[in-house]
C-alpha cells in the first residue's frame, strides 16, 4: 500500500496525478474521501492503467464541502473479471481554509 498525502485550499480544485506500479489493464479505480459528515465517492479516473497512471480529481463546490483540518482516503482497484479488490493507495487530505479576500 503506497501513502500519499494531499494538501488542498478549500474551495480550490484539485488534480492529482499518481502512478502505482503495474499493469492494471482489467481493473476499475475509484477513491473515496471521508471528512467528517461529508462523503465524496468516485473522485479518480484512469489516465493510463496499463502503466498504473491515475489521477485524482476534486471540484470546487467538492472541496468547499471539507471544514478545515485533517481527514483521509483511499483509492481501490477492482477487477473486473472475478470481482476482487485491492486498497493500493491512502493518505491524509490536509485542508486549508485559504485567504479569503
Amino acid at each position: 500500500m503506497i501513502i500519499y498525502d494531499l494538501f488542498i485550499e478549500q474551495g480550490a480544485t484539485l488534480t492529482q496525478p499518481i502512478t502505482v506500479v503495474g499493469d492494471f489493464t482489467g481493473f476499475n479505480v475509484t477513491a473515496s474521501l471521508k471528512a467528517g459528515d461529508v462523503f465524496i465517492p468516485n473522485f479518480a479516473s484512469w489516465i493510463d492503467a496499463s502503466i498504473g497512471s491515475l489521477q485524482l480529481d476534486l471540484t470546487h463546490a467538492q472541496t468547499l464541502t471539507l471544514d478545515e483540518g485533517v481527514h483521509q482516503y483511499q483509492v481501490m482497484f477492482e477487477n473486473t473479471v472475478d470481482g476482487s479488490v485491492q486498497k493500493t493507495v491512502k493518505g491524509r487530505v490536509y485542508v486549508d481554509k485559504g485567504v479569503t479576500e
